[in-house]
């Protein structure tokens, strides 16, 4: 929830879109986007963390998980 938080301020304060739209004509803003929200590991923090949790979780009680497909 932080990295996704700190990413909003981030785009925020550096007045970026929300989203990279490749059909932008500003490439030097879009490439300023990618160097600084996309490629730094800790943007992605947060989706790492839930996929951990949930590895585990499922490591712990898969015995009691229940699928029914």
């Amino acid at each position: 929830m932080l990295s996704i938080l700190a990413v909003g301020i981030h785009n925020y304060i550096r007045d970026f879109p929300p989203t990279l739209l490749f059909t932008h004509a500003d490439f030097e803003q879009r490439n300023q986007l990618m160097m600084e929200i996309y490629y730094p590991p800790y943007q992605h923090l947060g989706p790492f963390c839930i996929g951990i949790f949930v590895g585990y979780y499922l490591r712990i009680y898969r015995s009691k998980l229940k699928m029914h497909w």
